[in-house]
């Protein structure tokens, strides 16, 4: 997707793994950290869809079942019943409700209350080795859904900040 707007500016101004998505999560822009998350560093073209079936997102997305899909699943049947017209994300809801694995977390999560901005979690980067990452997100005013979230990743095996509970709504 082709932004009509500069996002540049936004991802190139930090030193951390940054990236910008559209509504569907389909990727708009990162900076030149943000491959080096990915198997070959070849980004998806949807993070959202790499999150929640990949393979290797399971592995890199340490505690995937437990820690980090009951927080992106929400999100995401929030945004399928926000735009019931998206295809994209109608096409991701039916590929993740075939998955053996994603299917029952995705069904069975309660819709929760939790936005990814200040989140810290568990996170195998395959350059750099296990740590955690802290999530800073902002949604663009002027570009309702579009998505700018940087990765603040910290080697390491203790975590910098406690755990946040999910708050049930």
């Amino acid at each position: 997707m082709s932004p009509d707007f500069e996002v540049s500016p936004l991802i190139n101004c930090v030193d951390m793994m940054t990236y910008v998505s559209d509504e569907s999560w389909d990727i708009v822009d990162y900076n030149e950290l943000w491959p080096g998350m990915f198997p070959q560093s070849e980004p998806p073209r949807n993070i959202m869809r790499w999150m929640a079936l990949a393979p290797e997102a399971r592995i890199i997305l340490t505690d995937w079942d437990t820690y980090w899909a009951p927080r992106f699943f929400p999100q995401m049947r929030a945004a399928v019943q926000e735009r019931p017209e998206n295809r994209v994300l109608a096409e991701l809801e039916k590929d993740v409700l075939a998955d053996p694995v994603a299917a029952p977390i995705y069904t069975n999560t309660p819709d929760l209350g939790i936005v990814p901005d200040g989140d810290v979690r568990p996170f195998n980067h395959p350059l750099l080795g296990s740590g955690w990452v802290e999530l800073s997100v902002a949604e663009l005013v002027n570009h309702r859904g579009t998505r700018l979230v940087y990765m603040d990743f910290h080697a390491g095996e203790h975590w910098k900040h406690p755990e946040r509970p999910l708050l049930y709504v």
